[in-house]
């Protein structure tokens, strides 16, 4: 996983050195939008003007009846999740308004999750407002406090006029968002987290929703370990090319910032090692290359800060692992024996 250490380091070569050219970026684009396809092609053709991107690789979440695993998504970054208008059954919930556990995965090992849609929220949770607290996927991986309003919705049937850009130090954009309609419905107007970082709010600020924020972000180069940027409403449906081209601009140089010479740099696992269950509530059985591990293996539990929290001994005769003293999150399993040291990641659910 990145360190604090390392992003700062290359905070400090991004703030000393300038680059003529920019880093090429491998990016996944998962279509989660099954109502108007050409809001994805609109979104896509803007996201390949001008860019210099190493791979976009397509995932069609609406055909393939899923989301992409962890695996799958592991070797791009960023991973950008697209639901349009879409606010019912999205893959981005599993289809069945549930955590992502792949996707937390890939962000707890340092991947960077650019979400943008209507109705995301709506789909998993329902009529606004809705507050969220520490354990919250919106909270935690979002950066958002309360789900508070949405437009048209609860501004007496108005719509959202324009949204304006909230000066910060991480992402820039074009200083007014302007709609292909006189006013945009169903965009979600949020508060964010203590850790959120707002870049856009409703306006003008005669309206009515014009305290609440559809644009937040979490940064590593913040005060969090997760990198997402959320777009609470559809860019398809911004007024000009022009406009759209210079929003996504200002978020992809924010994302260069973790990648200024093209590299990956989120740390590969080590895939002979594996769990099942994994994600786990009560007990999970540990397989390396595929088999069973002799009773020589020690497995060990650490928590994301490294600190260790319970330890044994494996057998093929006892395989399966009590974890009911672990919370619900994420942690690091190393399995030793003489020859190697292996180790992955346990969701506990």
């Amino acid at each position: 996983m990145k360190t604090k250490l390392r992003v700062l380091l290359i905070a400090l070569t991004m703030t000393f050195f300038s680059f003529e050219v920019h880093a090429q970026l491998n990016a996944m684009f998962v279509n989660d939008n099954s109502v108007y396809f050409p809001n994805t092609e609109t979104v896509l053709a803007s996201l390949q003007q001008n860019y210099l991107f190493d791979t976009i690789v397509f995932f069609n979440a609406v055909d393939s009846m899923r989301s992409p695993t962890y695996e799958e998504m592991f070797p791009y970054y960023p991973i950008i999740w697209y639901t349009s208008t879409d606010g019912i059954d999205r893959y981005l919930w599993n289809g069945n308004d549930t955590d992502n556990q792949d996707l937390i995965l890939y962000l707890e090992d340092g991947g960077i999750f650019w979400l943008m849609g209507n109705d995301f929220l709506y789909d998993r949770y329902g009529v606004a407002p809705v507050n969220f607290e520490p354990g919250d996927f919106p909270y935690d991986y979002l950066g958002i406090e309360q789900y508070a309003a949405q437009s048209y919705g609860d501004d007496g049937g108005l719509g959202v006029e324009m949204l304006t850009h909230v000066n910060n130090n991480y992402i820039s954009g074009p200083d007014t968002l302007k709609w292909v309609y006189e006013t945009l419905w169903w965009v979600d107007g949020c508060v964010p987290s203590p850790d959120g970082i707002p870049f856009y709010r409703m306006a003008p600020e005669s309206y009515v929703l014009s305290q609440y924020y559809p644009a937040v972000m979490l940064s590593m180069l913040h005060s969090t370990q997760i990198n997402s940027i959320s777009l609470f409403f559809d860019p398809a449906l911004i007024d000009t090319e022009e406009n759209r081209i210079g929003l996504f601009d200002g978020i992809l140089d924010y994302i260069r910032q973790f990648i200024p010479y093209g590299v990956n740099i989120i740390d590969k696992p080590d895939h002979s090692m594996k769990l099942i269950p994994n994600p786990a509530s009560y007990e999970t059985r540990v397989l390396i290359d595929g088999k069973l591990p002799d009773a020589s293996t020690k497995f060990t539990v650490y928590d994301l800060e490294g600190r260790e929290l319970m330890q044994c001994l494996l057998s093929a005769e006892n395989q399966k692992i009590n974890i009911t003293g672990l919370k619900k999150g994420i942690y690091i399993i190393e399995a030793r024996n003489p020859e190697k040291i292996f180790s992955t990641k346990l969701i506990v659910n």
